[in-house]
């Protein structure tokens, strides 16, 4: 607290009139603080006064303030001209001037009809996306762009930064033609776009010149709507927070910038306790500054404020139904856990909005890294039970975002697949032979499911995410692989060099010798085209002739064939110690489920291979989505936190509504959920997201669940910072 106290010191605000009125503020390049500043009463002069930083002067009060600043307070001022006005003017009085502001414009080297057909190549260059060729036009297009254009330039420029990330040789041209727009826009020559700006704010940001975006903030303050909106102070805030500025400073732009249009919407509606005056109904509001909120959610998740940052999430979700920006659930998917980001995942879903195959893929792999961490302390059931959950929510990303119509690819196959390899239960771990086979029969048929599922989207059965397919079933047993090489003619699959080591490798851990040898020799005849290839094949065939206790066989073949297929002698080497290792001894105890707990485990695999079929089935239908779809966008059980739904919605009536009289027909969202329904279930969302990120690793994960609709209104109030 004193250290904030400290950092505020050097806000000052200048005596107006009488009045100390609070502005926007400068963002001084050396010190991350802002000041406020005064409204001048001057006409034509903006209301805000900019103080330029002096290094070791910093401490001014009064009056002396101004006498020791004196030529070095710069009003932003328009630039303005005097013209004689074309009214007549009265007798006996000179001709009345008037000012209008003065557009600079550049030197006519070029004909008018050369500009316009610079224009016209401009325009044609922005609807192509080739920034090369808008380079070319834009200094002789310059008269004539316009501020959307203005807005179009930046636009692309930003979008080309982004795709130019790691190319150095690439990047320098694209900042300096950022400046150059700056210039222009400095100048007069450029028509300015608030968009434009923030364009141009995000490149600084992204780039990590964080000097000169804050050079072209301290340009911008204190202009009109044409250079500086709301949404701007967002991009600030994205800017300050990357560059490392405390989140209380940037709190306080936050304030500033919904107060600096004092009655616009966003002022009360971005408090996370507003309400919504009809739950059904769409909230009507033209241009809600989206860009603002997501300024400072970015900024406390950074800053590791994930409540504060939920409740904004929340605040978007009750306002915006359609066209929320994806940032808002991109960055908890690619910076949060795992659980966070596949929550805001299917929140995104549920919404229709489609945040593209990266961040399904990113979250995919990060749930593999949750499933294939060691066992705790808990009991092997409870163990087996954990990762069938994080497999569940797997699937249920991935319908979710094939039902909205996201295109899946062959790395979310393997993905999956490596999931389902994590999660199975080890036919070793029990003697419960029956509820095994059981377990394992679903797993097969949720195998070929997930095969089915994808090449429903044309997309092939890819040869590594057989691989994990192949190992997924030697877990469960000979049967299983069998099983899944026989139904894998009807995909078309065609088994490559990689495929037969995986089939080679299940063969030796379920010790059929059969399956090894006719599995080795599809190997020796099949073309290897790399090194790696032909030393891994030998290696496979080593360590399956281990584990299948037939090492005689694999010295035989690198006595008889080391010509078959090219081997070296380091990894020939290898192959020969592999062999001679002493056999593993087992130190581990042996897992223990009783036999109510492994028929639990077969049911839950049953319950994933239902949800496969049954997202299939609806796939094929071409139904429109209702909130009734199975286990994907509403879940009817509580994910965690231990309320009952019949709970929440008492304490959600209570804090989200005006008055029990709502609107009998609601609204649709793009995906056919009423808005009442979806609302509700994005409010239960929000609580077990932001319960989880509190308390996930704290002594509070266990405890009691509340038994009374009070206990959960103290709940839920604290997860919702009311209380």
């Amino acid at each position: 607290m004193l250290g904030a106290i400290r950092r505020c010191s050097s806000i000052r605000i200048l005596p107006c009139d009488s009045q100390r009125i609070p502005f926007a503020k400068l963002i001084l390049s050396g010190v991350r603080s802002f000041t406020n500043e005064p409204k001048s009463p001057v006409r034509y002069i903006s209301p805000l006064v900019r103080l330029q930083y002096i290094k070791g002067n910093r401490d001014f009060e009064g009056e002396g303030l101004v006498r020791r600043l004196r030529g070095r307070v710069r009003l932003l001022r328009r630039q303005a001209v005097t013209t004689r006005s074309d009214r007549r003017p009265k007798s006996g009085s000179e001709p009345r001037t008037t000012r209008r502001e003065r557009h600079e414009v550049p030197d006519q080297e070029w004909s008018d009809s050369a500009i316009r057909r610079q224009r016209t190549a401009l325009n044609d260059a922005l609807a192509g996306d080739d920034l090369e060729a808008v380079r070319v036009s834009y200094k002789a297009a310059l008269p004539l762009i316009s501020a959307p254009c203005t807005k179009s330039i930046a636009q692309l420029l930003h979008q080309s930064c982004r795709q130019a990330q790691g190319k150095d040789d690439l990047v320098p041209s694209l900042l300096q033609f950022a400046s150059e727009m700056i210039s222009d826009l400095r100048s007069g020559k450029l028509a300015p776009h608030p968009w434009a700006i923030i364009h141009l704010l995000g490149i600084f940001k992204e780039s990590g010149r964080f000097e000169e975006g804050i050079a072209l903030w301290n340009f911008i303050v204190g202009k009109d709507h044409r250079y500086i909106i709301q949404s701007t102070y967002g991009a600030m805030i994205e800017l300050l927070a990357e560059r490392g500025d405390s989140l209380a400073s940037l709190e306080e732009l936050y304030k500033l910038g919904l107060k600096s249009y004092s009655g616009t919407f966003a002022e009360y509606h971005f408090a996370h306790n507003a309400i919504v005056k009809d739950r059904s109904k769409r909230v009507i509001a033209q241009k809600l500054p989206l860009a603002l909120l997501q300024g400072i959610y970015v900024a406390r998740l950074k800053h590791g404020d994930v409540q504060n940052a939920y409740l904004a999430l929340d605040t978007v979700l009750r306002l915006a139904i359609e066209s929320i920006p994806h940032r808002f659930f991109q960055l908890p998917i690619f910076t949060r856990p795992a659980f966070e980001g596949y929550v805001t995942f299917i929140l995104a879903c549920r919404m229709g909005i489609n945040l593209g195959p990266g961040p399904l893929r990113i979250l995919l792999s990060k749930m593999n890294g949750v499933l294939n961490e060691p066992p705790r302390d808990a009991s092997y059931f409870d163990f087996i039970r954990e990762k069938q959950n994080g497999l569940r929510a797997m699937l249920s990303a991935t319908v979710s975002y094939a039902a909205i119509g996201g295109e899946l690819n062959v790395e979310h196959q393997r993905a999956l697949y490596a999931g389902i390899a994590h999660a199975i239960w080890n036919k070793a771990s029990s003697g419960h032979l029956g509820e095994h086979a059981q377990a394992a029969k679903a797993m097969e048929s949720m195998l070929l499911s997930i095969a089915e599922l994808f090449s429903q989207q044309s997309i092939p059965l890819d040869p590594y995410a057989f691989s994990s397919m192949i190992a997924a079933a030697s877990r469960a047993g000979t049967s299983s692989v069998d099983a899944l090489l026989q139904s894998l003619s009807s995909f078309n699959f065609d088994p490559n060099v990689y495929a037969y080591q995986a089939i080679l490798l299940a063969a030796g851990e379920e010790k059929d010798i059969a399956l090894l040898q006719q599995s080795w020799q599809y190997l020796l005849e099949m073309p290897h085209e790399t090194p790696h290839s032909r030393n891994r094949s030998w290696w496979s065939l080593a360590r399956a002739c281990k584990l299948a206790d037939c090492v005689s066989y694999a010295r035989e073949e690198l006595d008889r064939k080391p010509f078959a297929i090219p081997l070296d002698t380091q990894a020939r080497e290898r192959c020969l110690g592999l062999l001679q290792e002493p056999p593993r001894e087992a130190n581990s105890p042996r897992p223990y489920l009783t036999s109510k707990q492994a028929a639990a485990i077969a049911e839950e695999n049953w319950s994933l291979q239902r949800l496969i079929a049954e997202s299939i089935t609806w796939l094929k239908s071409g139904k429109l989505f209702t909130e009734d779809f199975p286990y994907t966008f509403i879940l009817n059980d509580s994910l965690g936190y231990h309320i009952s739904d019949q709970c929440q919605r008492a304490v959600y009536d209570k804090v989200t509504a005006e008055s029990a009289i709502q609107d009998s027909q609601s609204d649709l969202n793009s995906l056919g959920i009423p808005l009442d329904k979806l609302r509700f279930e994005n409010w239960k969302w929000i609580n077990e997201l932001i319960y989880q990120s509190m308390y996930s690793d704290s002594q509070h994960t266990h405890r009691s669940p509340p038994s009374t609709e009070e206990e959960a209104k103290e709940t839920i109030f604290k997860l919702r910072c009311l209380v």
